[in-house]
């Protein structure tokens, strides 16, 4: 009897899941097809609501911030490139895209530089990789020990 109902439980979720992509490939289809229109602004809508329903997606976010680029606003396609790039970072073609809306943004400002001090800890933190930062750090907890040993046991008062 226990093995019917998991039965059942599987099918279900399985049914469930199939209904949910089959509506989410709905949405993309209408959403495709409105940008191929040019009906930018329905296909914003679309592509938010597929993010809303069904999670985030390089691809998705790619296409809305095709969609707000062609729509003329170009700090939300920007945004949404930004989003697929951290979804993908591998996909040239949205870094492409990316980098031509930030060319063709009005407002450009150039980055003044990081604080001397974050500068110079990048410059140190650089001077060893992760592996010889490890190696230097056992090596000084052993020197730390072998100091603490001599304080605690040396009889010699020049040696503490």
């Amino acid at each position: 009897m226990r093995n019917y109902k998991q039965i059942i439980y599987l099918v279900g979720m399985w049914l469930a899941c199939l209904m949910a992509t089959q509506a989410q490939e709905t949405t993309l289809k209408e959403a495709e097809t409105a940008y191929t229109q040019e009906e930018y602004g329905k296909a914003i809508e679309l592509y938010e609501q597929v993010i809303q329903t069904h999670g985030e997606s390089a691809a998705v976010y790619y296409n809305l911030g095709n969609a707000y680029y062609k729509a003329g606003q170009i700090a939300p396609a920007i945004l949404n490139y930004e989003r697929a790039h951290l979804l993908d970072p591998a996909d040239g073609e949205i870094r492409f895209n990316l980098e031509m809306a930030k060319q063709r943004a009005v407002d450009r400002i150039e980055p003044v530089g990081d604080f001397f001090l974050v500068e110079w800890g990048a410059k140190f933190r650089d001077l060893a990789s992760a592996d010889g930062w490890a190696r230097m750090a056992v090596a000084l907890f052993l020197c730390f020990l072998g100091c603490l040993v001599l304080f605690f046991f040396s009889r010699w008062v020049r040696l503490k």
